[in-house]
């Protein structure tokens, strides 16, 4: 079952970002920094609740059957690329008021920030375009 390979490789990354927390925990509290400590807390408890899904997904092989027609369902996929292709949008336009007011503001370092942050999304986009359209 190509499925269930699919999910045990996820099970070992989770297992890799637990660890990654557990190093960023220790890091935190051994340096002080909170922001090292918050992110290590997140990667771990992330890993630990992705580790216990999916266990209890592999032993169980009809939620397995389950959540992989979900997953490939024509339609759920359709919905999941119309949501990405929204929220890119979104990002976009919004991101483009956002740095437009930064910089009336005078927070030319915020504002080009976002701007900056913008300008790659947008040009990663036009990169995976073009790759896909000479794929197909």
């Amino acid at each position: 079952m190509k499925y269930q390979e699919r999910i045990k490789r996820r099970l070992i990354a989770y297992i890799v970002y637990s660890l990654i927390g557990i190093g960023m925990l220790a890091a935190g509290i051994v340096v002080d920094r909170e922001m090292m400590l918050t992110l290590g807390i997140a990667f771990f408890a992330m890993g630990i609740l992705r580790i216990v899904q999916y266990a209890r997904l592999l032993k169980n092989p009809t939620a397995l059957e389950e959540r992989e027609i979900a997953v490939t369902d024509e339609r759920n996929l359709l919905l999941s690329q119309k949501a990405k292709s929204l929220a890119f949008s979104w990002f976009v336009f919004f991101a483009g008021i956002a740095s437009i007011v930064c910089f009336a503001m005078n927070e030319i370092i915020i504002g080009q920030t976002i701007a900056f942050s913008m300008c790659a999304a947008v040009f990663l986009y036009w990169i995976i375009y073009l790759f896909l359209q000479k794929r197909e």
